[in-house]
C-alpha cells in the first residue's frame, strides 16, 4: 500500500499516547448472519463528525475541522472512524493508525457487527511542523474474507504550524518524513502533496529592496539524504507546503539550499524538508541572510568564515554592467571542502542550490582546495548574491576560512565556454507533466542521459551521441521509451560524458 518500496523510520516524537475504541452513539445492534454473508470493514464518517479522520488541538473536538494545529508540541489529538459495511460480523482483525505511512498505534478491536461504527482516538501526540498525512489501514493481517477488499484504507492531509528559525543559528532536527508515506490511502479525487518537516525563515531579519538574500541550507547526517522545498507562507491546517516555488535535490551527505534574492523585497519563506534516503538520522538546518557589501564592483569580500557547526554564509553586492565576471573562492583552510552558488537578483522567486546564473554552481574540487568560475550575467538588475557552503556532513564541525575575489571581464571579451562539465535538473522537480534538464560541456563530447528506476533499470533514454561545446537544454515529458507516463515515485537521471558521471534525483507525482 505504498507508492514506493523504500522503508523509513518514524518521523515523529511520541510523548504519550492513549487509545480507546468506542461504539458511536445511535448505532444498531448485531444482525443475524447469513451463511453467505460477508463482513466489509470500511472508512466511516459518523454523524456530527467532519471526516473519517480528523485532528484537533487541546480538547478532543472532531465535530468541526481544526482552525490551527501546533507543530512540534504534544497537543495534537486524532480520531479515526471506521465501520462494518457488510452483512456479517467481523471478528479477528487489527487496525493500524499511521502518520506519514508509519504506525502510530495498532489495536485489535474485537468483533464488530454489521452497521456498527467504531473510532480510535490517539492523544496527545507531537507532530513536526509542515504537511503530514494521517491514515489508517483495516484488517492489516488480511484475516477477514471481505465483500470489498479495496476500501480498507483512508487518508487525509493536514498542515501543522512550522518551526520558526533564528537567523544564523544551526538547528538539529529529527529525521523528516517519507515524502510519499501514506499518500496511497488518500482518495483519488483529492489532490495529494508530499509530506515534509516544515520550518519558517526568521521574520526578524527581513530586508528592503536590493539588500539581503534569504538563504536556508540543510545538511543530512552521515549516510542520509534530505531535500528541501521553498513555499509561500502557510496560513492554517489546510494551507501551505503544497506547490513548491523551488526544490533542491542533491545526494547522500550533500548540502541542499534554497535562495530568495528578490529585487522587490526579502520575503519570509516556509521550507519543507523531506527524507529521500537514510533511516532515523537527523539533519542540520541553518537560515542566514546575506551581508551587504557597500562598495560597487568590490574586488574581494572577506576574509570570512563558516564557523564550526554552521553550514553557510552569503554576501550581496552591486557591480557595473558586464556580461561576465570571474569569481574565485579562495579556500584558506587546510581541510574544509567548500562550494559556491552565484545568483542575480530578480523577481523570479526562490532558487535551488544549482539554479544559478550560467556557470554559477561550483563544487568541483576537494578539501582544502579553491574553486573558481566564469559567470554569465543577465541584463537585469546589477545586484548579485554569492553563497558559500560546506559541501557535506563530514565538514560540519570544521572551521572553514575563505575569501572571495571578484574580477569582472570587460565587454570586449566574448563570453567563455563552460569551464567544466555540469548537469542539473533545471525545471520542475517533483514533476507531473514535463521538466527541463541542463548540461554544460567545455568542449564537444559524447553524452548519454538516461532515466532509471530505483532498481537501476533504464526506463527512458533521453540523449546518446556527440554534443557540441556550450550549454544545452533538454525537455523531458516524464514518459518512458514507449511514450507511456511514468508512475508516481522516485527515479534517477544519469548523465555520462567521458569519465564524468552525474546522477540526479527526479520525483514524479501525478
Amino acid at each position: 500500500m505504498r507508492l514506493t518500496s523504500r522503508a523509513w523510520m518514524t518521523v515523529l516524537i511520541l510523548l504519550t499516547a492513549s487509545s480507546a475504541l468506542h461504539a458511536a452513539p445511535g448505532q444498531p445492534g448485531v444482525v443475524a448472519a447469513q451463511r453467505i454473508a460477508q463482513a466489509d470493514l470500511a472508512n466511516a464518517q459518523h454523524a456530527g463528525n467532519t471526516a473519517p479522520i480528523n485532528a484537533s488541538i487541546g480538547a478532543s473536538n472532531w465535530t468541526t475541522d481544526p482552525t490551527a494545529l501546533d507543530g512540534n508540541t504534544a497537543n495534537t489529538n486524532m480520531s479515526f472512524y471506521f465501520n462494518n459495511a457488510g452483512a456479517a460480523t467481523a471478528t479477528t482483525y487489527r487496525v493500524d493508525t499511521r502518520l506519514d505511512g508509519l504506525s502510530i498505534l495498532t489495536l485489535s478491536p474485537g468483533a464488530i457487527a454489521p452497521g456498527v461504527t467504531l473510532y480510535q482516538a490517539v492523544a496527545p501526540f507531537t507532530v513536526l511542523g509542515g504537511r503530514h498525512t494521517l491514515s489508517y489501514a483495516l484488517d492489516i493481517d488480511n484475516n477477514i474474507d471481505e465483500s470489498n477488499e479495496t476500501n480498507n484504507a483512508y487518508g487525509r492531509q493536514f498542515v501543522w504550524s512550522p518551526k520558526v528559525l533564528t537567523a544564523g543559528v544551526t538547528l538539529q532536527r529529527p529525521a523528516p518524513p517519507d515524502a510519499l508515506g501514506g499518500l496511497e490511502a488518500i482518495p483519488g479525487s483529492v489532490t495529494r502533496y508530499q509530506n515534509c518537516d516544515g520550518l519558517r525563515t526568521d521574520p526578524a531579519k527581513l530586508g528592503g529592496p536590493n539588500s539581503l538574500a534569504n538563504v536556508v541550507a540543510v545538511l543530512p547526517s552521515f549516510g542520509a539524504d534530505v531535500d528541501i522545498d521553498a513555499f509561500t507562507l502557510s496560513t492554517g491546517p489546510f494551507s501551505g507546503f503544497a506547490t513548491a516555488l523551488a526544490t533542491s535535490l542533491r545526494g547522500t551527505d550533500q548540502t541542499d539550499l534554497v535562495v530568495n534574492a528578490s529585487d522587490i523585497s526579502t520575503p519570509a519563506m516556509d521550507v519543507g524538508v523531506r527524507r529521500f534516503a537514510g533511516s532515523s538520522q537527523s539533519y542540520a538546518i541553518q537560515n542566514v541572510f546575506s551581508t551587504w557589501t557597500a562598495a560597487i564592483d568590490p574586488p574581494s569580500i572577506g576574509p570570512d568564515v563558516v564557523a564550526a557547526n554552521n553550514i553557510v554564509k552569503a554576501f550581496s553586492f552591486q557591480r557595473s554592467a558586464h556580461p561576465t565576471m570571474t569569481v574565485i573562492l579562495d579556500n584558506l583552510s587546510g581541510d574544509a571542502d567548500l562550494g559556491m552558488s552565484i545568483y542575480q537578483y530578480s523577481s523570479a522567486g526562490p532558487h535551488a542550490i544549482n539554479e544559478t546564473l550560467p556557470g554559477g554552481f561550483v563544487d568541483a574540487v576537494g578539501p582544502g582546495l579553491s574553486e573558481g568560475t566564469v559567470v554569465t550575467t543577465s541584463g537585469g538588475l546589477p545586484y548579485f548574491a554569492v553563497v558559500v557552503w560546506k559541501s557535506g556532513w563530514s565538514e560540519l564541525t570544521k572551521t572553514a576560512n575563505f575569501r572571495l575575489r571578484i574580477d569582472p571581464v570587460t565587454t570586449d571579451v566574448a563570453p567563455a565556454l563552460p569551464h567544466q562539465v555540469a548537469f542539473t535538473i533545471a525545471g520542475d522537480n517533483p514533476v507531473s507533466t514535463a521538466t527541463k534538464l541542463r548540461f554544460d560541456l567545455p568542449q564537444a563530447a559524447a553524452v548519454s542521459i538516461d532515466v532509471l528506476d530505483l532498481q537501476g533499470r533504464r526506463v527512458s533514454s533521453l540523449a546518446s551521441g556527440m554534443q557540441s561545446a556550450g550549454s544545452h537544454a533538454l525537455a523531458f515529458a516524464a514518459t518512458d521509451d514507449a511514450g507511456q507516463r511514468l508512475g508516481s515515485g522516485a527515479y534517477f537521471v544519469r548523465f555520462v560524458s567521458g569519465d564524468v558521471t552525474r546522477v540526479r534525483k527526479l520525483v514524479v507525482l501525478h
